[in-house]
């Protein structure tokens, strides 16, 4: 079963930070073909849900929860 977890719109953008990539590459990572799903997430007119959290998290190395 998937942690759920709820990123602040601050922490979604340090995640990708973390990663090194734009937003447009974050998108991609979670199956989506437009940057604006991502900026919504980070712009905070959109809760990133918890599978796709632990799916970034999972294609790049980062342990999750993050920041945990």
């Amino acid at each position: 079963m998937i942690e759920k977890v709820e990123l602040t719109k601050g922490e979604v953008k340090n995640l990708r930070e973390l990663s090194g990539k734009t937003q447009l590459q974050a998108a991609n990572d979670i199956h989506k073909k437009s940057d604006d799903f991502w900026r919504k997430y980070e712009n905070g007119s959109r809760v990133i849900p918890s599978y796709y959290v632990e799916l970034f998290c999972l294609k790049n190395n980062i342990k999750y929860p993050p920041f945990a």
